[in-house]
């Protein structure tokens, strides 16, 4: 299977956090410190759920955008590397929403 990393700024850390993603048959299996399983093609239940606990603003259509990688791939029309580049453009989309978000306060500051 192919190992691919997806890395993303999260506010609560002031860095960036990296989780493993490797594709499999069915899905992905994602992995980071205490989140981790076997997923669908849209990374559902462990990639929202690792953002989710870090209170990561992501964007709303994040699973069509990763299950069109893994199709990509599974179908053979992009290699690895190009996957990997993929996968780094979706680590700026959701660094760019988690940055982007309001700061308030009384709320998330």
């Amino acid at each position: 299977m192919s190992d691919f990393k997806l890395t993303f700024y999260a506010r609560r850390w002031n860095n960036t956090v990296t989780l493993n993603v490797r594709k499999t048959d069915t899905g992905w299996h994602i992995s980071h410190l205490a989140i981790n399983g076997d997923a669908n093609r849209e990374g559902e239940p462990f990639l929202k759920a690792n953002l989710q606990q870090d209170n990561v603003t992501m964007p709303s259509r994040l699973g069509g955008f990763i299950a069109f990688v893994w199709e990509k791939l599974d179908d053979g029309e992009i290699d690895n590397a190009r996957a990997q580049e993929m996968l780094n453009e979706v680590g700026d989309w959701i660094s760019t929403c988690e940055k982007s978000q309001p700061t308030w306060k009384e709320w998330n500051a």
